[in-house]
């Protein structure tokens, strides 16, 4: 493999990943590249699993739209909110 083949992936972006799905998810997430999309899921794939990935361009457009539809905890935006405060 040459260097112009690599992929480039964000480390921090995988890296955020790998930590959620061994948090969440006993570990488990999967990372398809199908043609000119890529596809990013939590948890053990089951049928339709597919319809339940986020998808995206890049791998990392594909990460950024799996954290914006997990869901929140509740008081999530009380909280976002004080720690912006703070910084």
């Amino acid at each position: 493999m040459t260097a112009s083949n690599v992929i480039p992936i964000g480390k921090s972006s995988l890296d955020k990943l790998t930590e959620t799905a061994y948090r969440e998810f006993d570990g488990q997430f999967t990372i398809m590249k199908l043609g000119s999309n890529w596809r990013v899921c939590l948890g053990p794939k089951d049928r339709e699993g597919t319809a339940r990935t986020a998808v995206g361009t890049t791998l990392d457009e594909a990460l950024a739209g799996l954290e914006a539809q997990r869901p929140k905890p509740a008081g999530y935006d009380e909280l976002q909110a004080e720690w912006d405060k703070a910084w």
